[in-house]
C-alpha cells in the first residue's frame, strides 16, 4: 500500500476521519477506499496525487496567503469544528447570494 493510504489507514484508524470522508475528498466511492485500504485495488497515479494533495504532508502551499492560513488553520481543527465553520461559510454565501438578489430586484 503506498505510504499516503496508509497514513490515511492511521487517520481512520485514529478517529481522525472515516472513509466516507476519504471517499467524498478524493470522489471516489466508500466501497473503494475500502478495497485500497484492504489492498484489494490498486490507485491509479492521478488519485494517489489528489490523495497526497489533500492528506499529504506535501501538499503545495496556496497562491493566497489568507487562504492557505485558513486551509492550515482548518487542518488542525476538530471534526466538529470544521463542520461548524463550513455551516457559517455556506451561510454568509446564501445571505450574499440573497442580498445581491434583492438589490437586482430593486434596481429592475
Amino acid at each position: 500500500m503506498d505510504d499516503i493510504f496508509l497514513q490515511i489507514a492511521k487517520m481512520i484508524e485514529d478517529k481522525k476521519t472515516t472513509q466516507v470522508e476519504v471517499a467524498k475528498n478524493l470522489n471516489i466511492t466508500q466501497g473503494n477506499v475500502s478495497a485500497i485500504l484492504r489492498e484489494k485495488s490498486k490507485v491509479s497515479k492521478p488519485l494517489l496525487r489528489l490523495a497526497e494533495i489533500i492528506y499529504g504532508k506535501n501538499r503545495p502551499p496556496h497562491p493566497e496567503p489568507i487562504i492557505e492560513k485558513t486551509i492550515l488553520m482548518m487542518e488542525d481543527m476538530e471534526e466538529d469544528t470544521k463542520e461548524s465553520a463550513y455551516d457559517c461559510i455556506q451561510k454568509e454565501k446564501l445571505l450574499e447570494e440573497l442580498k445581491r438578489e434583492h438589490q437586482e430586484r430593486k434596481a429592475a
